[in-house]
């Protein structure tokens, strides 16, 4: 599916493409915000005690500085997408037994 299909239009509307893909696309994004949660957390960790162990500027440090932004910056991207799609459910679809 290309990403034409998966982006909201301007008025954020969500095009045929998506309709009927929501739950799955909500579970898939709660799975993936867990994951990148945790390896978040585990770089930082490892971040602080490397901190600890090597001076200021030295490449592994900021290996893994980069590392935890982008971790960041997609745990951002994923915790938006997965905002989008809660918004859009009641709106979207009816659960049963609810």
């Amino acid at each position: 599916m290309s990403n034409e299909d998966q982006s909201e239009g301007k008025n954020g509307q969500i095009g045929p493409a998506e309709e009927g893909l929501r739950v799955p696309d909500l579970q898939k994004t709660l799975a993936e915000v867990g994951e990148l949660d945790s390896r978040l957390r585990e770089l930082e960790e490892k971040l602080d005690v490397r901190k600890s162990e090597l001076p200021e500027g030295h490449p592994d440090l900021e290996e893994l500085e980069s590392e935890v932004d982008r971790l960041r910056r997609d745990l951002s991207d994923k915790n938006r997408l997965l905002r989008s799609i809660q918004e859009e459910g009641p709106n979207r679809q009816h659960i049963s037994g609810k």
